[in-house]
C-alpha cells in the first residue's frame, strides 16, 4: 500500500542510511506510487529492487506538486519540504479541505507549531523549507497530520510531543501512542518509535465487546426459560445456543 508506505519513505528521505519498505509492488496501479517520482524530484535517493523500495537522504530541495491525482501524500510531502531547501508549491489541493480533517488548514498548523514557514492559501500550500525547531503539535483527530508530524519530527532539532491522536490502526497493524514525545538524534528512523502502544486500548476494547455480547447472549438464555410444570424449567434456546455462547466466553 504506496499511501502507508508514503510516511515510510518520506522518513527515510531525512536519514542518511535511508529506510526500506519491502511489500510495494513495482507494477501497482496505484495512484500514491507517485510518492516516488516526488521523492526523486525533490532529491532523495530512491533504489527500487525487488526486495523493497529503500530512500535516503540526497540534496533536498523544493517542486511543484499536483495535488489533484495524490491528495493523501501531501501532509507527508509537506513535512518533507519543511526540511528541503528552497520552496515547494503544492497546488491543486482544494479537496484537502474535505477529509478526517481540512488538511491545508492542519497540516500547516501542525508544521507552523514545529518551526516550519509555511504559507495556506486557498487552494494550495507554499513551503519554505528551513530548519525546524521541535515543539507541541496536535494531530486535530487526524491519522495523516499525525504521521505526517511524526515525519517532521525526524527533522527537528528538538523533541516533538503529540496531542488529539486519531486511530492509525486502520492503516497500519501497528499502532500509536495517545501521547507520544520523539526524540530526533538518530534522524528519521527515531520517529519510528512513534509507532507503539495504541493496540493495547484497542485489544481492551476488543475484549470489553465480545464479554457484551457474551453476556446479552447468556441473557436471552435466561429470559427464554418459562417453569414446565412439576418444579422443572424449560429452556428452549439453550440447546441451539450454548455452544455459540461458550465458544464467545472462552475466546
Amino acid at each position: 500500500d504506496y499511501s502507508s508506505a508514503a510516511f515510510f519513505l518520506c522518513m527515510g528521505a531525512l536519514s542518511r542510511t535511508g529506510i526500506t519498505v519491502s511489500g510495494l509492488r513495482a507494477d501497482s496501479a496505484q495512484g500514491d506510487r507517485a510518492v516516488l517520482d516526488i521523492l526523486r524530484a525533490m532529491g532523495a535517493v530512491v533504489e527500487e529492487t525487488p526486495s523493497g523500495v529503500t530512500v535516503r537522504r540526497g540534496a533536498l530541495r523544493g517542486t511543484v506538486i499536483d495535488a489533484g491525482p495524490v491528495p493523501d501524500l501531501i501532509p507527508a510531502i509537506c513535512a518533507l519540504a519543511a526540511a528541503a531547501e528552497g520552496e515547494t508549491h503544492v497546488v491543486n489541493a482544494a479537496r484537502l479541505r474535505l477529509k478526517e480533517s481540512d488538511r491545508l488548514a492542519t497540516t500547516a498548523e501542525m508544521l507552523s507549531a514545529l518551526g516550519a514557514d509555511i504559507e495556506e492559501l486557498p487552494e494550495g500550500l507554499v513551503v519554505r523549507g528551513r530548519a525546524l525547531r521541535g515543539g507541541a503539535v496536535s494531530a486535530q483527530h487526524d491519522h495523516r497530520i499525525a504521521m505526517a508530524a511524526a515525519v517532521a519530527a525526524g527533522a527537528a532539532a528538538a523533541a516533538a510531543s503529540l496531542s488529539l491522536m486519531a486511530e492509525v490502526s486502520f492503516i497500519f497493524s501497528g499502532s500509536m501512542p495517545f501521547a507520544a514525545k520523539i526524540t530526533t538524534a538518530a534522524q528519521a528512523a527515531a520517529a519510528m518509535t512513534f509507532l507503539k502502544g495504541f493496540g493495547i486500548a484497542k485489544r481492551r476494547l476488543s475484549l470489553m465487546f465480545r464479554c457484551f455480547m457474551a453476556l446479552r447472549r447468556i441473557s436471552a438464555i435466561i429470559f427464554s426459560c418459562r417453569p414446565s410444570g412439576r418444579g422443572s424449567v424449560s429452556c428452549p434456546m439453550i440447546s441451539d445456543r450454548f455452544e455459540k455462547t461458550a465458544y464467545m466466553v472462552l475466546h
